[in-house]
């Protein structure tokens, strides 16, 4: 009787096992295809940065001019990474230099927004983050390959917020600047 109990036991525990890994089989399965889902074509990517910026700025403006929980900032940023590391990087080869212009534009609201530059400390520590070190780094290479017409539609695109996003982007756009001056007086 006691051999039997200890039986049951074991089948009890080994189906509690298979159950859980059935289980944590099913959630990775599910977390792949919300990231796929989100990146199964450039369209939907597209579509997926459009909505996610529409719907960072409408919780912005819900919130009042009060600040978004800690836990709804990390949900946006989570969101916001995975758009540039599971999607932007996925298709920007197919990318058109229209088409990044406009992700950048977009992705520059949320992040001008998501940055707190009322100090010089704060924007440092932000721009050390290898994430946003390879942002940045796209932005002033896109500028680089545009040329002034990108930084002129940034200027209408982010009207209020140009002065911060030049406070940003200060020094690489100085060196752009010096190299244009340089380029030019050499012809």
């Amino acid at each position: 009787m006691y051999s039997c109990n200890h039986s049951i036991i074991a089948m009890n525990i080994l189906n509690n096992i298979h159950f859980l890994g059935l289980m944590l089989l099913m959630l990775c399965l599910f977390g792949a295809c919300k990231t796929d889902n989100l990146c199964s074509s450039k369209q939907d990517f597209e579509e997926a940065v459009s909505a996610f910026i529409t719907e960072y700025q409408e919780s912005e403006i819900q919130s009042n001019g009060k600040t978004l929980t800690a836990e709804q900032q990390a949900a946006y940023e989570h969101r916001f990474r995975n758009l540039v590391n599971d999607c932007y990087k996925k298709y920007k080869p197919e990318m058109s230099l229209v088409e990044r212009q406009d992700f950048w534009k977009k992705s520059l609201k949320y992040v001008i927004t998501r940055v707190d530059l009322d100090t010089k400390e704060r924007i440092s520590d932000q721009l050390e983050d290898p994430f946003y070190i390879y942002c940045k780094d796209e932005v002033v290479a896109l500028i680089k390959e545009s040329g002034i017409g990108f930084l002129m539609s940034l200027q209408e695109v982010m009207k209020d917020d140009l002065p911060r996003l030049m406070d940003m982007f200060s020094e690489e756009i100085e060196k752009i600047g010096k190299d244009f001056l340089e380029n030019m007086f050499k012809q």
